[in-house]
């Protein structure tokens, strides 16, 4: 009895360490990232920030679902070339780099000029959405 008394609290003890200490994606976590990062964070709304740094802006967006957050993307996308591939949609081209990640019911989008496409990719990493 006191065996499987313990092999109980031993897994529930996992379960909790394994959900207590995943990282999930909000828009507190975003700006977190984005301040441990040196941008300047402002809320554009409840459901909206913006991170600026020395090269370009970071949008945040939350919508009501992944759905209403695929819609956006597809909508802002719609007749350019970005190609798509899990969970972005990425347009490069001589001169410009832009993405969007979708991650749930969160999207996040940047556009800059080429040459930081490389800061762009670090900084998507770092917010855990690569």
């Amino acid at each position: 009895m006191k065996k499987q008394i313990s092999i109980g609290i031993s897994l529930f003890l996992v379960l909790f360490l394994i959900n207590g200490c995943s990282k999930s994606f909000s828009k507190d976590s975003f700006k977190d990232v984005m301040k441990d990062n040196n941008y300047a964070v402002t809320d554009i709304s409840k459901t909206s920030s913006m991170a600026v740094g020395d090269h370009f802006i970071v949008n945040f967006y939350e919508f009501k679902d992944h759905k209403k957050a695929e819609d956006y993307v597809k909508k802002e996308t719609k007749n350019l070339n970005y190609n798509k591939d899990k969970k972005s949609y990425i347009l490069k081209n001589k001169y410009i780099y832009s993405i969007y990640v979708v991650n749930s019911k969160y999207v996040v989008s940047v556009s800059c000029p080429l040459k930081y496409k490389s800061e762009v990719d670090d900084i998507i990493e770092k917010l855990g959405l690569a």
